[in-house]
């Protein structure tokens, strides 16, 4: 899979649901302002986790509105900006436009798109990407139950599933030929999200990683999280939320 392909699936992937938002707040168990994540260079020391606090690799925020939707995003690795967005939705939480703005595997630009259509359980995206022959895109969006499905130009490219308390239990990005290419599952204790395995995918080249979330706050929200590449430890995340 080359660059552009990965570029395009990473924003796709961004969407959010076309459904009443009010159960929003993305993996938060609680209603907040907003949250920051740190991340920092990660080994074992006596097989204790030892990092620098003092040297973050990467940094990302997250703003909500008042229905738990995210309202604005910044990213940044190593210091070299990643991504912002902003997003706007109507009187009842509803996603009817969101912009983007990126550098990523060497490519930058401006993403957008914006409701043009909602039928039932499916909504139609108007999805424009920059510096792309000026391409537009359709983005549907379908919703059966706690299976939600992503779609560009009638190509499935992404499912998310969740469990009867509305937690996600698994994503699967697909190929153009409708083969699985990336899959994450996620296991929970009660409200904690405990750990989260992403499998090696040959055709996009990323190894397998898992994610185990190891510090939470009396809101049950995680705030420490550790990265593992194929195995070893690979890096550290702290998240810094306001309530």
């Amino acid at each position: 899979m080359n660059k552009l392909t990965i570029l395009f699936l990473f924003i796709i992937l961004t969407l959010t649901g076309c459904n009443n938002a009010k159960q929003g707040y993305g993996d938060l168990n609680s209603k907040a302002k907003s949250y920051v994540l740190r991340d920092y260079d990660a080994y074992l020391e006596e097989d204790k986790i030892s990092y620098n606090r003092s040297e973050p690799i990467g940094f990302q925020e997250v703003t909500f509105d008042t229905w738990g939707n995210e309202a604005s995003t910044f990213k940044n690795n190593n210091g070299e900006f990643i991504e912002s967005q902003v997003n706007k939705y109507d009187e009842k939480g509803k996603l009817i436009y969101r912009k983007s703005y990126f550098r990523l595997y060497g490519e930058e630009g401006t993403t957008a798109y914006q409701l043009i259509d909602q039928k039932k359980d499916t909504c139609f995206y108007s999805y424009y990407l920059n510096d792309l022959k000026k391409t537009e895109y359709i983005h549907k969006l379908v919703i059966k139950g706690k299976s939600k499905s992503h779609y560009v130009n009638n190509t499935l490219v992404s499912v998310e599933k969740k469990n009867k308390h509305n937690q996600i239990i698994e994503q699967i990005a697909y190929k153009s030929d409708g083969t699985p290419s990336r899959q994450c599952t996620y296991k929970y204790s009660g409200k904690l999200l405990i750990q989260e395995n992403c499998g090696k995918d040959k055709t996009c080249n990323l190894p397998e990683h898992t994610y185990k979330y190891l510090k939470y706050d009396d809101r049950e929200n995680w705030t420490f999280r550790a990265t593992y590449k194929q195995g070893e430890l690979e890096k550290v995340t702290e998240r810094e939320i306001q309530y």
